[in-house]
């Protein structure tokens, strides 16, 4: 995390910050033993706030039997939860606003934020989760870091937000790349600015990552994540995809079956539209969910049986094959260890035609398992984020593929490039980890380094080096590297197996 950038978000005098009425709440709720009647006098000092918890308690989204008049009787017949769920849910929209703005897309901003939100409470619902609520603030509080972003970084975030072509999946790489921050980050600092419990900080901290989330948090930040692959399916131009990650994801996490699923999913649009016109939130037109569901179901029938074929799926909105086909690593940003494989295979399938070289990369953290051991898993989530920008500034220029294969292990694919050019971007990448350990946030005593293992294709010969080969070099010179002691780099021969 960059503590130059860090220091000037902090420091926005436009930051968003949430009324009066919304902080009193939250500080009276995080007593077990608080006085109801207190918390209705508070609320109640907000005319304008009460008014909308109580036509929002009375609509049909909440489907009470009876009509509620006051916000005491409100807290009687929900319970603390959904009303302070409330409360909050109001003041984050009075703080951020509805736009309209040429530079920042708030309807799309509110559409993600209300999606997860109700797709995270419907999932905590369907499994008898006692934090429906939280997941529902969570989904709406998740993003928050842009809009801190946004105030303070202006245009130079509005070229970050472009340079995603609408898909948010791709934004923490690029906050990175121009930033060396992201706003899960961001958020969870300005949650706890706020003074927002955990089990909203959390969430927001790792929704981009919720593989990485603390044990206390996971299944909070679980149904967050599923939300957001619900949102994905609901707005994606191919949800194929999306669909099928939430059904791994859903029945790995929870064991909710194809049908469960779907039942979430179909709910999802009919509550968002009620709860958008409950917070006079513009969020755009909806597709049908259950058409989506049936549609994109039938196609991942159809894949499966032409499975055998060697058929596949990929995004027509991504121009690269291998960004379309593989995830990104939720914690660096950087391509998935699969995408590394494939990269490396379709790098030497067309070098097998242009004669040119391929290089890849192996680099990982010295000592990195010391350097858990000693200062915790947060430090070393945030030495590898800075190592994906590194690596990215790096390599990405030359067209490099960056990915993250291990814990502590990146490797880069170097279409076109040979050894003595992969060498020289080696070092540079060396200079640039030790300019980086000043800026970093690194606990006193503990400085930065890695090794390198680097293979190159040969390109004589009438035996081609094949991907195996290849990977298995830069593996090995890699071992050799840290065997030395590390903070080096060292080089297989591949030409005589290869000739």
């Amino acid at each position: 995390m960059s503590p130059g950038a860090l220091e000037e978000i902090l420091s926005c005098a436009s930051l968003p910050s949430l009324p009066a009425v919304a902080m009193q709440v939250i500080e009276l709720t995080s007593d077990p033993d608080v006085s109801m009647g207190e918390l209705a006098r508070t609320i109640q000092a907000d005319q304008a706030l009460a008014a909308k918890i109580l036509r929002t308690v009375n609509s049909s989204f909440y489907g009470l039997r009876q009509p509620c008049g006051t916000i005491d009787k409100a807290l009687v017949m929900l319970g603390l939860n959904p009303v302070k769920s409330l409360v909050l849910g109001f003041s984050l929209v009075s703080a951020i606003g509805t736009g309209p703005d040429a530079d920042f897309d708030y309807e799309a901003y509110w559409r993600r934020g209300l999606f997860t939100g109700i797709g995270a409470r419907q999932f905590a619902a369907a499994l008898k989760s006692d934090n429906a609520d939280e997941a529902f603030l969570g989904g709406m509080l998740q993003d928050i870091g842009m809009m801190a972003m946004f105030c303070t970084f202006g245009d130079d975030y509005v070229e970050v937000l472009k340079q995603t072509n609408g898909d948010h999946r791709k934004l923490t790489k690029y906050e990175l790349d121009a930033f060396e921050i992201h706003h899960p980050d961001v958020g969870a600092l300005l949650c706890r600015r706020w003074r927002l419990p955990d089990e909203l900080t959390l969430p927001v901290r790792f929704h981009e990552r919720p593989t990485a989330a603390p044990q206390e948090c996971v299944p909070l930040v679980h149904h967050v994540a599923l939300g957001n692959l619900v949102h994905d399916v609901l707005t994606d131009e191919d949800p194929v995809p999306a669909l099928r990650k939430l059904y791994e994801r859903a029945n790995a996490w929870f064991s909710l079956s194809v049908s469960e699923v779907d039942e979430v999913v179909s709910q999802v649009t009919g509550e968002t539209r009620d709860m958008a016109s409950l917070l006079e939130l513009d969020t755009g037109s909806y597709k049908d969910a259950e058409e989506i569901v049936q549609k994109a179901g039938k196609q991942l029938v159809e894949i499966s049986r032409n499975a055998g074929d060697g058929a596949s799926v990929a995004s027509s909105a991504s121009e690269s094959p291998i960004l379309a086909k593989h995830e990104f690593d939720p914690l660096t940003g950087s391509l998935s260890a699969e995408a590394f494989e494939q990269s490396t295979r379709h790098s030497l399938a067309i070098a097998a035609t242009s004669g040119e070289p391929v290089s890849i990369l192996q680099v990982a953290v010295d000592r990195f398992a010391n350097i858990i051991e000693n200062h915790g898993p947060v430090v070393g989530d945030e030495i590898l984020i800075g190592m994906a920008v590194v690596m990215k500034k790096m390599f990405e220029p030359a067209g490099g593929i960056v990915c993250r294969i291990a814990r502590e292990t990146f490797g880069v694919v170097l279409p076109d490039v040979g050894s003595v050019e992969a060498n020289r971007l080696i070092e540079t990448m060396f200079a640039e980890i030790t300019r980086a350990n000043s800026t970093w946030e690194l606990p006193e005593g503990v400085t930065v380094t890695a090794s390198a293992g680097l293979a190159t294709s040969a390109t004589d010969g009438d035996k081609p080096t094949t991907p195996g080969q290849l990977v298995l070099g830069a593996f090995t010179a890699l071992r050799a590297a840290r065997a030395a002691g590390g903070s080096t780099a060292k080089s297989a021969d591949l030409v005589a197996k290869a000739a």
